[in-house]
């Protein structure tokens, strides 16, 4: 009687269901995590444009290249550096159509006076980093004077003017910077948890400040 040999080839059903389940498994583990690699990528790539345009911003008003009007005096048309203290507002919109409209989320009457800075500012940002999404925001400079008072007895004060930026900045899918909710963080200590994944939307609309544009 001879006895045939089985040549076994693949995988039988068993084995082939725990390969499944234990890849099913390695699914279920990695997925989350990947995804949360994915979204930290945005946000950072979000930071990074929010800087980048507070960063165009501040190398515009070094150079004394912003011109600005409204505030409490009504000015018109005053370069930033000339004016004293307050709150100089520099509008972002990376749209120049009527797409995704800074006007009605901020300045609640015509774009024209806002638009004349989009380009220069546009090539030193971007737009979002969720889907190429198109973004609109601003770059806020306070200005106020600090006083520090020097050793010895009857020396005076010395004042200084301080720079302080902020930047609030929100994409077309409701991800961003919002500004103004909770505690406004200078643009140099905003971190990744500032910037929403979700149901971010704009502050009011901005009255009795300066708005400013590039010269």
């Amino acid at each position: 009687m001879k006895n045939f040999k089985l040549d076994r080839k693949g995988f039988t059903l068993i084995e082939l269901l725990a390969v499944i389940t234990i890849l099913g498994i390695l699914m279920l583990i990695l997925i989350p995590s990947v995804s949360r690699i994915i979204e930290n990528s945005r946000k950072n790539t979000f930071l990074s444009t929010a800087k980048n345009y507070a960063n165009a911003v501040r190398d515009e008003w070094a150079a004394d290249n912003l011109y600005c009007s409204g505030g409490t005096a009504n000015v018109e048309n005053k370069l930033a550096s000339s004016l004293n203290t307050g709150d100089f507002y520099v509008f972002i919109q990376s749209d120049q159509s009527d797409t995704f409209k800074l006007s009605s989320k901020y300045t609640g009457e015509s774009d024209n006076n806002a638009k004349s800075n989009f380009t220069q500012l546009i090539n030193s940002g971007g737009r979002s980093s969720w889907g190429n999404n198109e973004i609109v925001g601003y770059v806020r400079v306070n200005v106020h004077e600090a006083t520090s008072s020097a050793t010895g007895t009857g020396i005076p004060k010395d004042k200084q003017m301080i720079y302080d930026y902020y930047v609030e900045l929100i994409d077309s899918a409701g991800h961003g910077i919002v500004e103004g909710s909770g505690t406004k963080v200078k643009v140099e200590n905003l971190i990744r948890s500032n910037v929403l994944s979700t149901a971010a939307t704009a502050t009011t609309k901005i009255t009795g400040s300066y708005v400013c544009v590039v010269a």
